[in-house]
């Protein structure tokens, strides 16, 4: 197998769009079932602030009572969309909401660089300008949890939404095991 081959079966495999869609859903089923089931979901992605083509990886991540759990969906490019419609694109079974503890993180340490006074080494105390709950403002929306000039990061909390909730619900019926189609049979098929 070469990288020819490794493209070509790429293109193939992505013609029959329903059927692409489908089988990311059913690897997903497992992200949906931990949220069904009240363990908290991250996805965690990118905004490349200064580019001009939209481009993100995304990483969906928890931990679950069998332990932690990750997911890395690679780069990908979306010419005249947004980072955010990217992830849409790749989590269409959930809504969002903003994780409020990694940006309260993220704002703790801007506000020890923008507000600290000084150092007392006597008492072995740092001194601010103002107190943390002064200065911190909640969240409108979703919003970064940490920017360098050229990325800013996000991350967001899960929830199933319609299509979610309605997937799980095909799902039982698909893995049902009364094994019907196993134990039936008509007589056209034994003709």
């Amino acid at each position: 197998m070469n990288t020819t081959n490794c493209n070509i079966l790429k293109t193939v495999y992505k013609l029959d769009i329903q059927i692409y869609r489908l089988k990311r859903l059913l690897l997903d089923l497992e992200w949906m079932y931990l949220i069904k089931n009240g363990t908290s979901v991250y996805a965690e992605f990118e905004d490349w602030v200064n580019k001009s083509l939209s481009r993100t990886s995304i990483r969906i991540f928890c931990e679950s009572s069998s332990g932690y759990k990750e997911l890395v969906i690679p780069q990908h490019y979306w010419a005249g969309h947004s980072s955010f419609e990217i992830l849409e694109q790749f989590i269409p079974w959930a809504d969002y909401d903003m994780d409020i503890e990694a940006y309260e993180e993220y704002m703790q340490e801007i506000y020890e660089d923008e507000c600290y006074a000084g150092y007392d080494k006597e008492d072995d105390m740092v001194y601010y300008t103002e107190s943390f709950d002064d200065w911190y403002k909640p969240p409108q929306g979703i919003v970064p949890i940490g920017e360098n000039g050229e990325v800013a990061t996000y991350r967001v909390i899960l929830k199933l939404n319609d299509l979610g909730l309605s997937f799980i619900t095909v799902s039982e019926y698909l893995y049902d095991d009364s094994l019907f189609e196993h134990h039936s049979f008509s007589l056209e098929e034994i003709v």
